[in-house]
């Protein structure tokens, strides 16, 4: 079984790097990490950027609420189970263990 994390972010820079961080040292790896921005206007995109190939960024163009942000996000993993978390969530290593 597989298990894609869609991350839903909004001027969300204050948080997005120890997220993605805690996102990264899970125990088993997701299959994939997604963030859709919901058009901030803070520094959220550059710092998904600075992770490179390991994360996804998904743009949107204007902040369409959290729902449709997560059915995107949703639309565009490939894995058997998707989590949907917020930008300031902090993840244990062994999260995964316990899906």
């Amino acid at each position: 079984m597989t298990i894609s994390i869609v991350i839903i972010s909004y001027n969300s820079e204050r948080f997005l790097e120890a997220n993605l961080q805690s996102v990264l040292l899970q125990s088993i790896p997701f299959l994939e990490i997604i963030v859709v921005d919901n058009c901030s206007t803070d520094k959220s995109r550059e710092i998904v950027q600075s992770f490179g190939n390991t994360v996804s960024l998904i743009s949107l163009k204007q902040n369409s609420g959290y729902s449709q942000a997560a059915n995107i996000g949703i639309k565009q993993s490939h894995s058997d189970l998707v989590v949907i978390a917020n930008s300031d969530t902090i993840f244990e290593s062994t999260f995964n263990k316990m899906v």
